[in-house]
């Protein structure tokens, strides 16, 4: 009882935080979300130093956020596309600096440095133009927001759906808890959803969001089981302890960092863009 309160606690302040930030201003938003992808980055370097490897945890936590950074400015219209040069400085140090530490197997290190920017600082840095209307200035967190009420209801329906009627598993090999009834239930509540958000949040046709709940729920369980292979690998059960009875922040968003490219790239081209 004790662990399930202090899971729903938890998970509250998370939505708080994570909602709040966005809706309140940008500024706000791109900080919270600033601090996320760093301190996101920091775990999956720590998980890739159990498994062995050697990351460039510093190194690989300075480009996430000066991509992030980069690309906020950019997407707010405070830059232009030239200031995406840094990263092409930024990205050799990644080489030049693993010649230094005369390590044994340096592309192993360097391939894992690589490797989280692109699985954690992208596509946090995508929500960046979304949050920023295209094409004209403005700051809107409705596409965004309507992304993880959409990722949410899934999570809590697959939850709910899972544990009273669950009965056949999806993926055994890497997740022991995940059925297909979970994905059903999941999937339903996430229609009510893109049916709200259609009608009332996001007004469009309902046909688009529906599509939007669909790729957004199969995208993020494929998200959670990729993160749940790593930590099945290393024997762990949650990626960090930053967020009681919930694990770490990979753990929180390791559906968000597979599902929001496909559901950016979506809402992209469903809106003409």
């Amino acid at each position: 009882m004790k662990s399930l309160l202090t899971r729903t606690l938890t998970g509250a302040l998370f939505v708080l935080v994570v909602a709040g930030s966005l809706w309140s201003s940008s500024l706000l938003y791109g900080l919270v979300f600033l601090l996320i992808t760093v301190f996101t980055l920091r775990e999956f370097y720590q998980l890739m130093a159990l498994a062995g490897n050697k990351p460039q945890m510093l190194m690989g936590m300075l480009l996430g956020a000066v991509l992030f950074a980069v690309s906020y400015a950019h997407a707010s219209h405070h830059a232009t596309l030239h200031l995406y040069f840094v990263l092409l400085v930024l990205f050799p140090a990644v080489f030049i600096t693993e010649l230094f530490s005369r390590r044994s197997e340096p592309f192993h290190h360097i391939a894992n440095t690589i490797l989280g920017v692109i699985y954690i600082a992208l596509p946090f840095s995508l929500m960046n133009y979304l949050v920023f209307v295209p094409c004209r200035e403005g700051y809107d967190p409705a596409p965004v927001l309507a992304f993880f009420f959409l990722l949410w209801s899934f999570d809590t329906g697959a939850y709910l759906a899972g544990i009273t009627m669950g009965r056949h598993l999806l993926w055994p090999s890497v997740s022991p808890k995940k059925t297909w009834e979970g994905i059903v239930g999941g999937l339903l509540l996430a229609t009510l959803a893109a049916v709200l958000i259609g009608q009332y949040f996001l007004p469009s046709a309902v046909w688009i969001w529906l599509i939007s709940a669909t790729i957004t729920g199969v995208a993020g369980t494929f998200g959670d089981l990729t993160e749940s292979t790593l930590k099945r690998s290393l024997g762990l059960k949650d990626s960090g302890t930053i967020l009681p009875g919930h694990g770490g922040l990979l753990d929180r968003f390791d559906s968000t960092l597979m599902a929001f490219p496909v559901y950016f790239a979506w809402y992209m081209l469903s809106n003409g863009f």
